[in-house]
């Protein structure tokens, strides 16, 4: 997932220039409090690294995506 995500993020740079590097985390993280120990950790890498921007995204589970 992470190697598709850092390849869409060329893409994303294409469409929305701007200085530093934004990167979106798409998840599935699921029950509480998962979600938000991860949003932690996002955003103690945002505080140390000035110049990348990670914005975690949960997007639902893969089961719940699927057709019945």
């Amino acid at each position: 997932m992470l190697f598709v995500g850092i390849l869409a993020l060329g893409g994303y740079q294409a469409i929305h220039p701007y200085k530093g590097t934004h990167i979106s985390l798409w998840h599935g993280v699921n029950p509480p409090p998962n979600p938000d120990i991860l949003q932690k950790l996002a955003d103690k890498f945002n505080q140390t690294h000035s110049n990348i921007q990670l914005e975690s995204l949960y997007v639902g589970q893969q089961d719940q995506e699927m057709p019945n």
